[in-house]
């Protein structure tokens, strides 16, 4: 039986997709609440347009992605972003059954053949797509993401003690943790909170140590503390933080630790860093340093990340409208979005929309 649109919305509720009553929307023109309203509607019915006929969501750009395990537990999220459902099944449907049946025999999505798709962002999405639309979710699936996380005897001491890896068949071994980053961590924190691991758990308690090993003393977070050439607004005399990383920190500390994340030590310092570095146009922090090309190439991740933290726990004076237009402005003739830059796959359509439609979705 598929799920009636209140059985979304609870679901929505229980992940924490929708937007806090404390914050509340503001106040937008009418006119660009009107706009961005039939941008959402566009876009979503043409991300909508780019569904296979099994369900799946798959890059027409990138091989990495056109299994579809990634993509398509990526779409289903942004579709359904601040709790509004941008379309009921079947697409949707389709989809969670195309996730459910892709399912390798350990539970992980991700790993169809030799080129794996991103597993742990994978299984963790998908996850999150599940419980959203209030569907059960594969215990297998459950069981397995759980159990990438780096806790095992010989990960204490480590940088990468609480945080999650890529999900390949081979496990790293410590002291070895190969690629740990925050934003992958976000995503498993944030599919372990929609399973029901509370502040208390095991799971969620050793994610502390993870996330106060990515906090800097600029009060932001950075994408890693275990390969530090990861961190795009460089390394150099210390890690500065920057816009998608800190946003990345700000949501995987409410994942972690639930209602009470506003009195969680780091989320304070981490709230005003973003909101000192917000910008429209890019993602900010990362002027002037070595990754520098990467600020407008993750324009649309951060937006999104950054509308949601902004949405849950208050922005910088009158945000809204300037991002509404920023995105706005981008949006295609065909209704899509896609970035002219490939480094960090956003000129992939779905990728690209899917971060316009969350974005709008938080900020409208």
């Amino acid at each position: 039986m598929h799920p009636s649109r209140r059985a979304f919305l609870r679901g929505a509720v229980a992940t924490g997709v929708v937007l806090s009553g404390a914050c509340g929307r503001g106040s937008l023109p009418r006119a660009l609440a009107k706009r961005s309203r039939e941008s959402r509607e566009r876009g979503a019915a043409a991300l909508w347009a780019l569904q296979a006929p099994d369900g799946a969501f798959r890059s027409s750009v990138y091989g990495l992605m056109r299994s579809g395990h990634s993509l398509t537990g990526f779409g289903l999220t942004c579709l359904g972003a601040g709790g509004r459902p941008s379309r009921p099944p079947p697409g949707w449907a389709a989809a969670l059954d195309f996730l459910a049946a892709s399912l390798d025999g350990e539970g992980a999505l991700g790993r169809p053949g030799s080129v794996t798709d991103y597993p742990v962002y994978a299984t963790a999405l998908a996850i999150r797509a599940w419980t959203t639309a209030g569907h059960a979710v594969p215990a297998a699936a459950a069981r397995w993401l759980a159990g990438r996380q780096l806790v095992e005897e010989g990960w204490e001491g480590t940088s990468a003690f609480g945080g999650f890896d890529m999900g390949h068949r081979v496990r790293p071994a410590p002291p070895h943790a190969g690629h740990v980053d925050l934003s992958m961590t976000r995503r498993a924190l944030e599919a372990l909170a929609a399973l029901g691991h509370g502040p208390d758990s095991p799971a969620m308690t050793a994610a502390d140590i993870f996330l106060n090993a990515c906090a800097v003393p600029d009060g932001g977070f950075v994408y890693s503390p275990v390969e530090l050439v990861l961190n795009k607004a460089g390394c150099v005399d210390g890690c500065r933080s920057y816009g998608t990383a800190t946003a990345d920190g700000v949501l995987a500390l409410a994942a972690r630790a639930g209602a009470k994340a506003a009195d969680h030590a780091l989320h304070g310092p981490a709230l005003a860093r973003l909101r000192a570095l917000h910008r429209v146009d890019r993602n900010p922090g990362l002027e002037g340093g070595p990754m520098e090309a990467f600020g407008p190439a993750m324009r649309g991740c951060y937006r999104a990340a950054a509308a949601e933290v902004f949405a849950r726990f208050g922005g910088p004076e009158g945000w809204r409208a300037p991002l509404l237009e920023a995105i706005l402005a981008e949006q295609r003739a065909d209704g899509t979005w896609a970035s002219e830059s490939p480094l960090q796959k956003e000129d992939e359509p779905i990728v690209a929309t899917g971060f316009a439609l969350a974005a709008l979705a938080y900020a409208s």
